[in-house]
């Protein structure tokens, strides 16, 4: 067997390996770190609305 197939099977084998870490273990850590995040910002948004005061994430003049 060539070294080169060898190569190309080694770097194969650790491709098919970064994809499937990818599906099965970073996309939900991001997509859990997503939603918590929107829930936060949601549930911040809604108890200043609640009390009336002005929200901590509100951009309105951020330029200026």
């Amino acid at each position: 067997m060539e070294p080169t197939w060898i190569i190309l099977n080694v770097l194969l084998c650790l491709g098919c390996f970064a994809v499937c870490l990818a599906f099965v273990g970073l996309l939900p850590g991001v997509g859990q770190l997503l939603a918590s995040m929107w829930l936060t910002v949601m549930g911040e948004q809604a108890a200043t609305k609640g009390r009336g005061q002005v929200s901590g994430t509100d951009m309105e003049g951020i330029n200026t």
